[in-house]
């Protein structure tokens, strides 16, 4: 009865040895992971508003237009050839 009893506490330990061991690896791998890629950092651009439809969009993937020696930035070509019919009507 003593030995059965020592078997199984054996074997608990041995099981619970064996999960911590896997748990432990698993945060090292994450850890490693971690260090080796370098910190994602949002880019800082400036958002321009297009005028004709009031939304935003970054500077860079605006379409920019120079309309009476003032520089404009739209969402998309379609925007500002509506904002050109607009002015042009006025």
């Amino acid at each position: 009865m003593i030995i059965r009893f020592l078997i199984y506490a054996a074997l608990i330990y041995v099981i619970y040895r064996i999960i911590k061991l896997f748990f432990r690896t698993d945060r090292r791998r994450e850890e490693d992971i971690k260090q080796e890629r370098p910190p994602v950092q949002p880019a800082e651009e400036e958002l321009v508003e297009d005028l004709n439809c009031h939304t935003y969009i970054p500077q860079s993937q605006a379409v920019r237009k120079e309309i009476a020696g003032q520089i404009y930035y739209f969402c998309s070509e379609k925007c500002s050839e509506e904002y050109r019919k607009l002015n042009n009507s006025k």
